[in-house]
């Protein structure tokens, strides 16, 4: 349902953005701490793979529309994967 809402406030021009500096490398370890289990329940592996040289990874954007879209794209990645691995990497 909130996607729906989302994706009318898109189309209206309403939805609203807030941008702030976080750290993207602790957002990614969260959510691999998060789906972990979920992953391993499956008897699936979730893999994790930071390949940028730095640990801490600082980026200007809106951190919960990001987080909240990558709740859902490693979910339905996990929901939809039967036997292997589900692998969130990033390089910046």
């Amino acid at each position: 349902m909130t996607n729906i809402v989302e994706i009318s406030k898109i189309s209206a021009d309403d939805l609203t953005i807030s941008v702030n500096r976080f750290n993207f490398t602790n957002l990614m370890n969260d959510l691999y701490s998060r789906f972990h289990a979920k992953a391993s329940v499956k008897g699936i592996d979730l893999i994790l793979e930071n390949s940028s040289s730095s640990n801490e990874l600082w980026i200007i954007a809106d951190e919960g529309k990001i987080s909240a879209s990558m709740n859902h794209l490693l979910d339905n990645a996990i929901k939809f994967t039967n036997e292997g691995f589900v692998k969130l990497s990033y390089d910046m």
